[in-house]
């Protein structure tokens, strides 16, 4: 009963003071690049190369249409949420998530 209510509603404000706490950090330029789109949500990743598994900090910002993939002042990659083929998440308690995007698509990388 009562106790998870507690627990999801803390997740829920820690999950929310993280996404303001990095969204502070977001660069302006980046914020003008993306300023059409309403970021929802926004939070530091490592990103992994295919090649080599190379570890890449990036920030993941969330908008009701796209998904971006931020390095300091430069969106590194769009997501359009159309085009993603689907989400895989670790049954780890790892926080690994994979978003499938076609690899045609030279910009989706």
């Amino acid at each position: 009963g009562g106790d998870m209510e507690g627990t999801d509603i803390a997740g829920a404000a820690r999950l929310m003071l993280l996404s303001l706490a990095v969204t502070n950090e977001i660069n302006s330029k980046v914020l003008q690049i993306i300023e059409s789109d309403n970021i929802k949500y926004a939070v530091a990743v490592t990103k992994y190369d295919r090649n080599g598994y190379r570890a890449r900090p990036r920030q993941l910002l969330i908008t009701p249409s796209s998904a971006f993939l931020v390095e300091e002042a430069k969106v590194k990659q769009t997501i359009d949420y159309a085009n993603l083929r689907g989400i895989s998440v670790s049954s780890l308690s790892d926080g690994l998530f994979v978003l499938h995007v076609p690899c045609e698509d030279n910009r989706q990388k």
